[in-house]
């Protein structure tokens, strides 16, 4: 008793067609015999196995054979049979009639002695007999199989559905933040041109403000440096050479400035600031009228009674850097290009090509084009 129940045991974990281990496979049960078929031996494919619903009343091979189909006694082939049977059998009773009238009438007559007795019949098969075990035999098994892989298939469409579903909702959203993201950036694309104007506007209006504070200074540069140098005296100086006197009263403040560019080895600028803008405008004239005068021997360190080289030195309107910058750059281009003058009126900067063109104001950076 024991055996058996370890033979039971032993024959449940394996496949009852190949003899197998079931341990880790993927198998079906019979629903009649209870036996157990890996799905290699139950001929039932991998894919159709994950979409099989209904595996409690699958059935083996076996017992689905074992199942009567339906009568087909009266089949063409089964009624011509009978038929030539029944003349077969009529024929052999006459002919030995005289023999069965001395023999015992419950002799009985073998199946074999009827088929040698009657003579050969050819299987009459139709095209609606053939039709007709087409749907019945092979048409279940492919609308199953139909059926299975139709299931299949509307599983993933509907998974796609929801996918889809899913990821248009996502674009909405992101299409929705970024249109709000644009018209944010464009509102501050817009803030941010009409700061700029803005900027640009006042900017313009200081650097005015801060040059009419400046328009009563010269600033001379080329001034040798000394420890022991005065510059009221050095101004009043250049008055006398430039034959334009300057009294000590007109003097408000001289001093010198911090260099532009600290790398450079040229002396400090001295600002001198006088009583008005007429006074500095007096002094630059007499002064450009004196190095007209004197070409080849403009005004230098010499004139002004300082030893050491000979410097050479040059009076000019006191301008904010911005200015000077825009000065230097003008004065770059006109070189480059042959114009003849460049100069500084009141803060403005202005060039003129030659004596008959009209001069040419120089408001900032952008104007430079203007010098062709």
């Amino acid at each position: 008793m024991e055996f058996n129940n370890k033979l039971t045991m032993a024959s449940i974990n394996k496949c009852y067609g190949c003899k197998t281990a079931l341990r880790n496979k993927e198998y079906l049960v019979c629903a009649v015999c209870e036996n157990k078929y890996d799905i290699l031996c139950a001929n039932v494919p991998e894919k159709k196995f994950q979409y099989l619903v209904d595996k409690r009343n699958w059935k083996c091979l076996g017992c689905r054979n074992k199942q009567p189909k339906r009568d087909n006694s009266i089949t063409p082939v089964r009624s011509s049979i009978g038929a030539a049977a029944a003349s077969s059998a009529s024929i052999c009773d006459d002919s030995t009639e005289s023999y069965e009238s001395g023999q015992s009438s419950n002799v009985t007559i073998r199946p074999s002695q009827q088929r040698r007795a009657a003579p050969p019949v050819e299987a009459a098969v139709t095209l609606d007999a053939i039709r007709e075990v087409i749907r019945q035999e092979i048409m279940p098994s492919v609308k199953e199989m139909v059926s299975e892989e139709l299931k299949g298939i509307r599983l993933q469409i509907s998974d796609f559905h929801e996918a889809v579903a899913f990821f248009n909702k996502q674009y909405e959203e992101i299409k929705t933040v970024l249109k709000d993201k644009v018209a944010t950036l464009t509102k501050l694309q817009q803030n941010n041109e009409s700061m700029q104007c803005t900027i640009k506007d006042l900017s313009f209006r200081l650097c005015s403000l801060e040059q009419s504070m400046r328009e009563s200074n010269l600033e001379i540069n080329g001034i040798p440096e000394h420890k022991s140098e005065n510059l009221v005296n050095t101004v009043l100086q250049l008055g006398n050479v430039i034959d334009h006197p300057i009294n000590e009263e007109d003097i408000l403040k001289a001093t010198r400035v911090m260099k532009f560019n600290k790398e450079s080895d040229r002396p400090r600028s001295v600002i001198v600031k006088l009583k008005s803008p007429l006074c500095r405008d007096s002094v630059i004239a007499a002064v450009t009228k004196f190095n007209k005068k004197n070409a080849k021997d403009k005004l230098s360190s010499h004139h002004l009674g300082i030893s050491g080289a000979r410097v050479p030195v040059f009076v000019a309107e006191h301008l904010i850097p911005s200015s000077k910058t825009l000065h230097a750059a003008a004065r770059k281009k006109s070189k480059e290009l042959n114009y003849k003058f460049v100069w500084v009126r009141n803060g403005r900067i202005y060039v003129r090509k030659d004596e008959s063109c009209k001069a040419i104001l120089i408001r900032d950076m952008d104007s430079l084009h203007l010098i062709t």
